[in-house]
């Protein structure tokens, strides 16, 4: 039998956000669930057990220290791991996370919350190990910090962290570890300089020295180390394998040798060889320092732009991102203009957005010359394509940056695993394009490559979860054997009174989208009250109002904002504007704007089309008995808007008219 997944249980405030996060994580294989408020995340606890926690340092009901003090109190949960999202920094770096084991910043870096949640659900499932090897790890990045200590955990290691090389000299000369691990770049002492200092101790100058960099490293950073005394130089990467590996050989390395003998000659032969070649260490040293920390300005700048573009994707989807992936490109470049084009299938991506030119003609078939955006996309092969260049034929760029009015094109395609998903396009009208700026549009396209493959995927998975509720709405449509279409009209006429009435887009879609179900729990009431043709008795209507319960029975409990909306309308599109509607007869604003909204649009529905123990009343005489139950019925202002978008309405209903829905 396959082993379940372990749960993680996301608790957010902001229900979008949280949907996002959920969604990334079951990308990656893991198994969420979602929680906007502490109360729920408790009962969501109790009947599912999670694994791990992630979720908001405050929240609308308690704050994010007491849930997680109250979740570990639940049986089996008492070393429950978790890990706090917070919209800044902790003032100090005491106890940063508070009874948390780790601390993120919004906007959240996705790869980074995945990488953690990993860490943490497969330290919860180790075993408990004893007489284990100590070392001392140092690195000012917190994220990276955390993570190599999660992974040396892992491995079996007692690890002391240290933010900087001040405190890991100070940690290594008081506790005397087996292991010192140290990060190259460091504020005040970096790696290189605590290294030799370690060298220089005699009580604990013996112990394996393991530097680490996160960028590439040439042979003049491994002259450094090696002079500086450290045993291994190691590039850091996601799942860290090769630091573990080199640990693990350099105390076996030195658990192998002689105490007192082949340790101290190895260090006085390396120290010689620094003294010998002092000088042109230090002039290395110097200029492979001024390197790294040029990469890794570079590389925050980046890291910094992508984890806003990656926040902006659970934000405004794809539209959004692009306009926002334009704008910082052309602000962190200094080129001014840029524009992308995404593949639609044809042989030629299609312009989808520009930023920084006049207008947008031009660019649509690339400056008169489509054939060489194509091109310059083949040359590429995945990296940055320059125009001017060799590469490509002279007089068809001379005319192409004639039409552009630029000195200097950048063209990176965008991939995903191995995908053409378009080009990213960036122009300056003067100057040149250095090796730096190619490199950060090749980094951001990639990046983009992946968001649009993740809006892709979210949205495919959305599109299937509306055609299911699209059929469930049918089934009803058959078993009340009313006419087919009701609900596809139902939902058109929301989307347009929701428009009317300054809901945003995407909201108004969401809240059609829900409305298809607002009948759903007629699936609970019996066919001798559905379908009878006659006046119903008291009893039997007071059967029949129960069906806005049983819709929100069937439709609530899941962490899912469609299916939540859909279960508050089916709740609510029978209550009436002077409360004596059903089922809780609220009144006036108490009852939500969108039960408000479906329910105007389905009497209206309702009235103008076939019943069983009916016919079809007009347009007019349906419009003169809903003005009739203005203020009294519904909500007045919305009646009003209803009214003002006749023409739109009729548009609807003559494009999608009543027809007898299929037998069964």
């Amino acid at each position: 039998m396959t082993r379940r997944a372990q749960l993680i249980l996301v608790v957010t405030r902001q229900e979008y956000e949280g949907q996002a996060i959920c969604a990334e994580l079951r990308i990656a294989g893991k198994r969420a669930v979602l929680a906007t408020r502490g109360r729920e995340a408790l009962e969501l606890a109790v009947s599912q057990a999670p694994a791990l926690v992630v979720q908001d340092i405050v929240l609308h009901d308690m704050d994010g220290a007491t849930m997680i003090a109250a979740l570990r109190e639940l049986p089996g949960l008492d070393s429950l791991p978790a890990i706090a999202l917070a919209g800044a920094p902790p003032a100090t770096n005491a106890d940063p996370g508070g009874p948390f084991d780790e601390l993120l910043i919004k906007p959240v870096d996705v790869d980074e919350l995945v990488a953690l949640a990993g860490e943490l659900l497969a330290q919860a499932a180790r075993p408990v190990q004893t007489a284990r090897m100590h070392v001392v790890l140092a690195d000012d990045d917190h994220a990276q910090l955390r993570l190599a200590t999660l992974r040396l955990q892992h491995a079996g290691y007692e690890v002391t962290a240290a933010s900087d090389g001040s405190e890991a000299l100070e940690l290594a000369r008081s506790l005397q570890p087996d292991a010192v691990v140290s990060d190259v770049l460091m504020p005040g002492i970096d790696g290189f300089e605590l290294a030799r200092a370690l060298r220089s101790d005699r009580q604990i100058g013996a112990m394996p020295i393991v530097l680490t960099s996160s960028a590439f490293v040439d042979e003049a950073d491994v002259e450094l180390a090696e002079a500086a005394g450290a045993n291994a130089l190691v590039v850091r990467t996601p799942d860290m394998e090769e630091l573990l590996a080199t640990v693990a050989a350099c105390l076996e390395s030195t658990a192998a040798s002689e105490p007192g003998s082949a340790q101290p000659a190895q260090r006085h032969v390396v120290e010689r060889r620094y003294g010998e070649r002092m000088a042109v260490h230090l002039d290395r040293h110097v200029r492979a320092n001024a390197q790294l920390r040029a990469r890794l300005a570079a590389q925050s700048v980046e890291l910094a732009v992508l984890a806003d573009l990656g926040g902006e994707i659970s934000l405004g989807g794809a539209d959004h991102l692009l306009e926002e992936v334009l704008a910082r490109c052309a602000e962190v470049t200094g080129f001014g203009c840029g524009a992308v084009y995404l593949s639609t299938g044809a042989d030629m991506p299609v312009l989808q957005g520009w930023v920084g030119f006049p207008a947008g003609e031009p660019l649509r078939e690339f400056f008169g010359a489509p054939e060489l955006l194509s091109e310059a996309i083949a040359v590429a092969g995945g990296a940055t394509a320059r125009l001017p260049s060799d590469q490509f034929d002279d007089e068809t760029v001379r005319l192409v940056m004639r039409s552009a009015g630029l000195s200097v094109i950048l063209i990176a395609p965008v991939l995903n695993a191995g995908e053409l998903l378009g080009a990213l396009v960036l122009g300056s009208p003067r100057g040149t394009a250095t090796p730096d700026q190619e490199s950060f549009l090749a980094a951001v396209a990639a990046q983009l490559g992946q968001s649009l493959a993740r809006v892709r995927a979210l949205n495919a998975l959305a599109r299937s979860q509306r055609r299911m509720i699209q059929r469930l709405a049918r089934a009803v449509e058959f078993r009340n054997e009313e006419t087919a279409n009701h609900t596809e009209r139902v939902s058109r006429y929301v989307a347009l009174l929701a428009s009317r009435v300054g809901i945003d887009e995407r909201r108004g879609e969401l809240i059609a989208a829900g409305s298809t179900m607002h009948d759903v729990g007629k699936l609970g009431v019996p066919d001798s009250i559905l379908l009878k043709p006659d006046r119903l008795t008291a009893g039997e209507r007071a059967q029949m109002e129960r069906h806005t319960e049983y819709g929100r029975r069937i439709l609530s409990g899941e962490p899912d904002a469609l299916l939540d909306l859909a279960a508050l309308i089916a709740w609510t599109h029978h209550e009436r504007w002077d409360g004596g509607g059903y089922p809780r007869r609220l009144r006036a604003a108490d009852i939500p704007l969108e039960g408000r909204i479906v329910s105007i649009c389905d009497v209206f529905d309702a009235l103008t089309s076939d019943r069983v123990y009916r016919r079809a009343r007009t347009v007019h005489d349906a419009l003169a008995l809903m003005r009739g139950g203005r203020g009294t019925q519904f909500d007045p202002d919305l009646l009003d808007r209803f009214i003002e978008a006749l023409p739109r309405v009729l548009e609807i209903r003559a494009r999608h008219p009543s027809t007898p829905p299929p037998a069964g």
